[in-house]
């Protein structure tokens, strides 16, 4: 039978996940996952994408991927050979890793987004020695119902305590690395950007407290959940009316300053605060920014961007200054 034809769009939402060949693993060792979350890193540069989420269990992985261009498959397939071919000769076997092709499906992340990144989230308690395992549920359910509160602290401790996902760097109990972009999903949750990690704790702990939920995989519809084309043309389109020469001159306006002395002045945030706004909301690529704003790689735009996040999560101040820039540039806060 013919394979489904993969869909890639620009702008998109992707959740993507890997097996092990003959459901084998694909990490022996914490070596194994320090190496595989080292080639993660090198993604958002090489694919020009966004890493929102991701959870690495023995035999397989689950990304959430937000693809800038049309590339999802040369990006999957670099992480997947490059780490193929490290782990067999690290481990001296030979043959295929992974079982077949990744899959995919695209996701509308407004809809979706937040319920997904809770699902790959929940991944390693959701294992049969914890009780919540797909054979010991009930067709497509998560949840605990009513579990003993011996059950429940246990489970909460494995969830906090799983070192190889992006969970503890979303709720704050561990440092979240330069490449991995929580604020897209945590803003989904709402409330104030201060309790936004306990907002979000929260809605994922309900899950192994008392709550039961349906499944996404349950809503899939033709490789997709939601209406993600839509979504993805919506996107592409506010990046076509947001360009880097309307960004510098709304920078110059709040900086009060030219660009060249803006970037020169000592302690000012306007070339970070404009290089964050261009890759948040106008899904500029790498290269473009790095040779806009005149670094010298794409090692020091990703510094750029943390040390701006950084600043931004604290100071109430700059957080005025961006949203001034937004008003200019006519972007939704």
């Amino acid at each position: 039978m013919a394979r489904q034809r993969r869909m890639e769009r620009a702008g998109a939402w992707h959740h993507v996940t890997a097996r092990g060949n003959e459901r084998r693993p694909i990490f022996r060792t914490n070596v194994d996952r320090l190496h595989f979350l080292g080639l993660l890193a090198e993604l958002p540069n090489r694919f020009d994408l966004l890493i929102h989420a991701y959870v690495l269990m023995d035999n397989h992985y689950h990304l959430l991927l937000e693809t800038r261009r049309a590339n999802l498959g040369r990006a999957c397939q670099w992480l997947n050979v490059s780490y193929s071919v490290w782990f067999n000769r690290k481990h001296r076997r030979s043959g295929h890793l992974f079982q077949g092709r990744f899959k995919s499906i695209l996701v509308e992340p407004l809809q979706w987004g937040l319920a997904l990144s809770r699902y790959l989230h929940l991944n390693p308690v959701r294992v049969a020695r914890l009780g919540l395992s797909k054979q010991s549920q009930r067709g497509r359910k998560i949840g605990a119902g009513s579990p003993n509160p011996g059950q429940t602290e246990l489970r909460l401790r494995e969830l906090e305590e799983f070192p190889w996902s992006s969970y503890r760097a979303y709720i704050g109990r561990a440092p979240a690395p330069a490449w991995l972009c929580r604020d897209s999903v945590l803003a989904l949750g709402g409330g104030r950007r201060a309790l936004a990690a306990d907002n979000y704790r929260a809605y994922v702990e309900s899950v192994i407290k008392d709550e039961i939920i349906e499944s996404p995989w349950a809503q899939v519809r033709a490789q997709a959940l939601g209406n993600p084309i839509a979504g993805a043309a919506e996107s592409a389109a506010e990046r076509v009316a947001l360009s880097w020469d309307k960004i510098v001159q709304a920078a110059e306006r709040v900086g009060g300053g030219k660009w060249e002395e803006l970037c020169q002045r000592h302690g000012d945030r306007s070339r970070n605060r404009a290089l964050w706004l261009a890759r948040k909301e106008g899904g500029f690529a790498t290269a473009e920014l790095v040779k806009g704003a005149g670094l010298g790689s794409g090692a020091s735009l990703t510094m750029c961007l943390k040390r701006y996040e950084a600043v931004l999560n604290k100071s109430p101040e700059e957080q005025q200054k961006l949203k001034q820039m937004k008003h200019l540039l006519n972007v939704k806060s």
